[in-house]
This record gives C-alpha cells, structure tokens and sequence, in this order.
C-alpha cells in the first residue's frame, strides 16, 4: 500500500492506495467527491489534479492523457486522476471542486450532472430568414404572435418526426434526433424529413407576413450527424437535456454557410451517409467552417428521392389545419350527399361533439407514430359512438370516398398524386382500426 496526501481547501486526506490503483480509485473509494463528469474514461478533464510533490509516485501519461494535455496544454504537474497510477507516495490537489454541486443537489434531489454520456446524434439548426425586417416593421406583440406561429409550425415538425425541441436561440431553434437510440438511417432521416417539412410551413407563413407586411420569411437548416456529448446541463437548480461538442459546432456552421450558398438545407457527408440514397441533392462543396481547423463538405438536400407518405401528409396537412371546423363540416355534407342512406344513423348525434371529435383525432393521427396510442384510444371512443348510431363496417368505404373528395377539395390545385395517395393509405389504416374497434363492440353486444 503506497500514501497518497490529498491537498484540500481545509485540511489534508491521506489515503491508503494499491499500487496500480488509478487516484481517481483511490479518491473515490476514501469517500472524496472526486469530480468526474464522464465516468472516468479520459474524456473530460474534471478529475485533473495537480501534483505538489513526488511525481515520481504516478505513473507516466497514457496516451489518452497525452492527446488530452497538448490539446489542453497542460503543464507536467497537471494530471488526469483517472489515467494516473499509483506507483509510490504522491502528494497532489484536485483543481476541480465540486462541494457546491454536490450541496445542492442533496438540497433539490437533482441528478448529478455525471450522468452526461457521448452519443451518436443527429444535430439540427435553424434560422428563420427574414425575421429582423419583420420585427422593424410590425407592432411587437403581432412580432410575439408570428414568432410563435414559426415556433408550433417548425416545432410540429421536428416532434412528428421524433426529434427534441434543445433550445429556442432568437428566432433560431436547435434539435436533436436519435436521443432515445435506434437505427442512425432513421433519425438521420427524420431530421432531414424534419428540416423539408420545417421549410415547406415557412413557405405558407410566408405567405401571410408577404401580404401583411411585404416581408419574405424563408427557413434554413444545417444537420450533421456524429458524436457529442449528452446530458442535463446548466445551473443546478434549472438543468436542462442539450449537447455539446465539434458536433454540434459543425451543424450550427453549416445552417450560417446555407445562407452564403443560397440554399434552405445543408447537410454534412456524415449525414447524408446514413440517409443511404433516400435524399435528392444539388449543391456540393468543401468550407473552412469558422472555428474548424479542417475544410468540411456540405451538401445541399432538395427533397426527398422517392414519395414518402408521412412527409407527403405532413406537409400538405399545414392547408388544412387552420380551416379543420370547415373541413370537418364539408365532409360530413359531403358524406350523406353521396351517401343518404346513412343519413338515419346520425338524425340524433351530437353533430358538435361528434365533429369536435373527428377533427381532433384527426389532429392527433397526423402526429405521428409517437401518439399511437392516443389516436387508438380516440378512434376506439369514435367506434363506440358510432357504433350507437347504428354504424357498421361496411359503412367504411363509403366515409373513405367522401373524406378523400372532401380532401382533394381543400387541397391546393397543384397538389401531386402522391399526395393523394398517402392520404388514401393514412385514411386505410384509421378505418382499419375503425373497423376493429366496430366488430368487437358488435361482438361484445352480440
């Protein structure tokens, strides 16, 4: 056993240490609140310590503290605890302390902060182009309700397809995708889905400020896929989920080099790797992004290579959401137009509620397969419902014409067939759970 001296604020700690015991073991197992934030794997410099006397009593640098201290550039007598090895009596002083972390979060029940982990993640930014000269020339609370209109639209579409709202940084807004795991290729391609369907809203919101106020609104975004570190960070007492890292620097630079380009969605070739063909693209090139030692290639996204039925009902759903009462209405009228004989079954239906109804699981079915559950509860409580109309299955069809001609009504002109076509494969799995819900209430009558 060799004497380790831990120079405190207060008073020296002698600890009893093994040779080949890192100090950071050593430390930790005396009961001193050794910070280290990534677990002890030379990835963070929070255990550094410096060596008073003997240094001699520790082994040399490993290679990972090597790299660590000539980025950090480090003197001799500064030390990674949890790379350094006892070899004989040392004397050194931990240059990160933690006592005030450690206070306030046995006051507030707060995780330690060393629950930060890297991460594979898909790193989005965006920036609302347009923004200042719209703030010179509406009234500031119109400014608060157009920037909060921008925020649901581009928020829809970074939650429908599975990302994490970070920050909001003005009107620009940071998301992360793959925080719950799972497979690169599909939230790479959900940050790209993301990012198109983000554009496509600030087009229509565009169109409202162009008639308002003369003001263009265009989105740009940069995404970049790799490695950062992720965990709840800030004050103790107001943490918040984010990430750090070359990462994460490398996705902010490639949203501001968009705008040099002239083009609404940047991507780096980490990215566009694990989208495996899926994204069309124009524009290449290689930067010196600002703050990166190295060029980076970017590449501009335009859409996506074939029609993707969630990204089609996405984002022509932004025509029909602010008129979804009168959508709702049409298609009823619609419905017993084309179909009279169903016209018994909803003489005594609470038209309100039934119509509220509808629209909202509408609402909740666009969402995505995050609210999967919700939208089975809802069309289970609409099956009922209908059920006590004297609704059958077999009346399916005949509602799936008259809500796809009700769609195509509301749609723009020059909306795609595919478009279409993924409204009718949308509408074939809700009447398939429809249809469920109404044989087992029949079944359970019967």
């Amino acid at each position: 056993m060799e004497l380790l001296r831990f120079c405190e604020q207060d008073s020296d700690i002698f600890v009893q240490a093994e040779r080949g015991q890192s100090l950071l073991e050593a430390s930790l197992a005396s009961g001193i609140r050794h910070y280290n934030i990534c677990g002890g794997r030379a990835r963070c410099s929070t255990c550094r310590v410096r060596v008073v006397d003997n240094p001699e009593g520790l082994s040399p640098r490993s290679v990972l503290e090597e790299m660590m201290a000539a980025q950090l550039h480090w003197g001799d007598e500064i030390r990674l605890a949890c790379q350094a090895r006892v070899t004989g009596p040392a004397v050194v002083e931990r240059l990160v302390l933690d006592d005030l972390e450690a206070e306030l979060a046995s006051r507030i029940g707060s995780k330690s902060s060393a629950t930060a982990h890297e991460q594979h993640v898909a790193i989005m930014f965006m920036d609302l182009n347009g923004f200042t000269s719209l703030t010179e020339k509406a009234l500031p609370y119109d400014v608060v309700h157009l920037l909060n209109c921008y925020y649901r639209e581009v928020g829809d579409a970074i939650v429908h397809n599975l990302g994490w709202i970070d920050k909001y940084i003005g009107d620009g807004i940071m998301a992360l995708f793959g925080l719950q795991g799972g497979k690169p290729e599909d939230f790479c391609m959900g940050a790209a889905r993301a990012a198109l369907e983000g554009i496509a809203r600030v087009n229509l919101l565009s169109q409202v400020t162009k008639k308002q106020f003369g003001v263009d609104l265009c989105l740009r975004a940069g995404i970049h896929y790799g490695l950062a570190v992720v965990g709840e960070m800030g004050h103790p007492m107001q943490m918040q989920q984010t990430a750090i890292g070359d990462s994460v620097n490398i996705a902010q630079r490639l949203e501001s080099t968009s705008k040099e380009v002239c083009a609404n969605l940047l991507v780096s070739a980490e990215l566009l790797e694990q989208c495996n063909g899926q994204l069309l693209t124009g524009q290449r090139g290689v930067r010196q992004l600002k703050g990166r030692g190295e060029p980076s290639e970017f590449v501009e996204v335009t859409g996506l290579a074939k029609p993707d039925p969630i990204f089609l009902v996405h984002t022509s759903f932004v025509h029909l959401r602010p008129r979804m009462a009168e959508f709702v209405s049409n298609f009823y009228r619609r419905l017993l137009k084309d179909s009279p004989e169903l016209a018994p079954i909803f003489e005594d239906a609470d038209s309100v509620r039934l119509k509220t109804m509808v629209a909202k699981i509408f609402g909740t079915t666009i969402a995505g397969p995050e609210q999967t559950d919700q939208v089975e509860a809802d069309l289970a409580e609409l099956s009922r419902r209908h059920k006590s109309y004297g609704a059958m299955p077999d009346f399916l069809p005949l509602v799936g014409r008259a809500f796809i001609a009700t769609i195509r009504e509301a749609l723009p002109d020059d909306t795609t067939p595919q478009t279409i076509e993924a409204w009718e494969l949308l509408y074939a799995n809700t009447a398939a759970l429809m249809s469920k819900g109404l044989r087992k209430d029949g079944a359970a009558a019967g």
